[in-house]
């Protein structure tokens, strides 16, 4: 007797990955990127826009070393003007593609300047941004030149509410002179030609009285507050990035798990003169088979063997950090995998 085809079984196996060729292609796509990330060094632990989630981004190397391709995992995005946090290095993203059926893909560039000026109400803003002193070609079109004069700088930050509205004559510190920086003035401000991004063209003036350009706060045309700011600060706080992007940590591995903090102050700027204070809570499991090892902004964990304790495989546990101040508060839970 022969046996019939269960049509309804191959359907469902055939339609697994979806209802039609072209979904199944995609969906077979961003599996197999997906199944390289384990193990492959060039995908990284980021953050954008100064989250708190950590997103991975597969990160490899240019001709410029100032400049990395950047694509994203499936389901996930990021967009031109977007800041880029990784390995406590601010980076924006100086394009990136429209056809996010599998991934998004594009560049970042690494900021080299922090940009500070006042709003009208007098709240200091701090943009960290890409300060350059040459003739700049590429952008939208592989044909688009900027050419800067010998006394001119381009300035490339994020395209937001507050950075399109610099106009001439503001003025910026853009030098690391401890005592008599040199400033320099807006004579452009490019808003629309490049998506999520402006471009300014800045030229050397002449540094003012002390009390006009504040060298201590990197302020030009400084100016006392007068109105509350309109947008209160925020509580500052640390992030945790972990070296597997999983955040497990295997038992017995002689590897290190490797965690990183990172400090942000009320503005969502990155702080550097915190001293790190950090503790493990074990979620009731003996110390005993934790070796940790704490050491400025990083933490290192292992996970012994003992006594064959497989049974604390799948159990969690939480490291946290905060300032020996007592503030900048952040922790991540870590899970015991074999």
């Amino acid at each position: 007797m022969k046996m019939g085809v269960n049509w309804s079984l191959y359907e469902a196996r055939i339609n697994s990955n979806g209802t039609t060729r072209t979904n199944r292609n995609i969906n077979r796509l961003k599996d197999d990127i997906l199944d390289k990330i384990d193990g492959n060094p060039s995908y990284k632990s980021v953050f954008i826009n100064t989250g708190v989630t950590a997103q991975i981004l597969l990160i490899n190397d240019t001709t410029d070393p100032y400049k990395k391709d950047i694509f994203s995992l499936p389901n996930e995005t990021f967009k031109s003007g977007d800041m880029v946090l990784w390995d406590n290095i601010n980076w924006i993203v100086i394009n990136s593609d429209s056809d996010k059926t599998i991934q998004t893909k594009g560049t970042i560039q690494r900021c080299n300047w922090i940009l500070k000026w006042q709003k009208v109400d007098g709240t200091i803003l701090s943009y960290p941004c890409i300060d350059e002193n040459k003739s700049i070609s590429g952008g939208e079109a592989e044909s688009d030149v900027i050419t800067l004069g010998d006394t001119q700088h381009l300035v490339t930050l994020p395209s937001d509410r507050n950075t399109i509205l610099i106009r001439s004559p503001k003025r910026f510190i853009l030098d690391k002179h401890p005592t008599a920086p040199i400033p320099y003035v807006v004579i452009q401000n490019n808003t629309t030609s490049y998506e999520g991004l402006v471009k300014i063209v800045v030229e050397q003036d002449v540094l003012r009285l002390a009390d006009i350009d504040r060298i201590d706060l990197g302020i030009c045309d400084y100016f006392s507050p007068t109105l509350p700011p309109d947008n209160p600060p925020t509580t500052s706080y640390a992030t945790i990035t972990s070296s597997n992007p999983d955040n497990t940590v295997t038992i017995g591995s002689s590897s290190d798990r490797t965690l990183t903090a990172t400090f942000f102050n009320d503005a969502g700027v990155i702080v550097t003169d915190i001293i790190p204070v950090w503790t493990i809570d074990y979620n009731g499991m003996d110390m005993g088979y934790f070796v940790t090892e704490k050491v400025g902004n990083i933490c290192r964990i292992k996970v012994k063997l003992i006594n064959e304790n497989y049974d604390i495989v799948g159990n969690t546990f939480v490291v946290s950090v905060m300032s020996s101040n007592g503030g900048f508060g952040g922790s991540l839970e870590m899970t015991i995998m074999m």
